[in-house]
């Protein structure tokens, strides 16, 4: 069974707190990201994902490195679909062919016209995560909009991987992790979010919905991996404070403050 980690390394840490605290000039990705009210950051095991509306837009760092270059930069990788800009004005989606050539308004087509190509600050974070909506359904965008106007979630998109009879994997996701005070003890708290309208909430030819046997698996993993998920997300809540001892203003980064031991 794999085991359950969140952490991030010092370098990849160290690095972003340079980025972050970088006064040269406009703005850099990283400041833009952490002053976004439309992303959400996750700490895995090694990395971060970025989300907005559910949808991974960023991966920052490596599970299997400290997740910077040689130079000290962080790596950073992302799937290529958020690229295609989502802001071309209302009737301009539409290019032409010519059997031989693409054509947008009588020109040969440029690419960077549609495709984000080169960073711009204060402006490409903003139509990633425009564009990432794209993609993303309605119980995801619900799923952003709790995270988002509630500081105490800390962890989205969790994955309780584990190792079945036949020795492959399965990774069930469950939506979200939460802190919550009970009487001066800190909990973590998990959370798996349905829309009404899923058949899964009803009675199926077993007699029972879908959803109890959903839970009761993410119950046994919880059980299973309680030492592991301890400490987890006390690195979590850890990583989160020192990342956002640097940030500036509100933005997306929900900041873990009690701690867990």
């Amino acid at each position: 069974m794999a085991k359950f980690e969140r952490y991030l390394s010092k370098e990849l840490l160290e690095s972003l707190g340079k980025l972050s605290e970088s006064r040269r000039g406009p703005t850099n990705w990283w400041q833009d990201v952490l002053a976004s009210k439309d992303l959400l950051i996750a700490i895995r095991a090694g990395y971060l994902n970025i989300y907005a509306q559910g949808q991974s837009v960023f991966k920052i760092g490596s599970s299997t490195s400290t997740g910077v270059d040689k130079a000290g930069n962080p790596l950073v990788e992302l799937h290529y679909k958020y690229l295609l800009k989502p802001s071309l004005p209302a009737g301009k989606e539409y290019v032409r062919f010519d059997g031989n050539e693409f054509h947008m308004g009588g020109k040969e087509l440029d690419p960077a016209k549609i495709v984000q190509t080169k960073y711009t600050p204060a402006e490409t974070v903003r139509e990633l995560a425009a564009a990432a909506r794209t993609y993303s359904g309605a119980e995801k965008q619900g799923v952003h909009e709790i995270a988002r106007r509630n500081p105490s979630v800390i962890d989205l998109e969790i994955a309780f991987t584990k190792t079945n009879g036949d020795g492959k994997q399965s990774a069930p996701r469950i939506d979200l992790a939460a802190l919550h005070d009970s009487g001066g003890k800190i909990l973590v708290r998990f959370y798996e979010a349905k829309l009404a309208s899923d058949p899964r909430l009803r009675q199926n030819s077993k007699g029972k919905p879908e959803i109890v046997d959903q839970m009761q698996k993410y119950d046994d993993f919880l059980r299973d991996n309680e030492t592991n998920i301890h400490k987890a997300y006390i690195n979590v809540c850890r990583n989160l404070a020192a990342l956002g001892s640097h940030a500036v203003g509100e933005g997306c980064l929900h900041l873990a403050r009690a701690p867990l031991d």
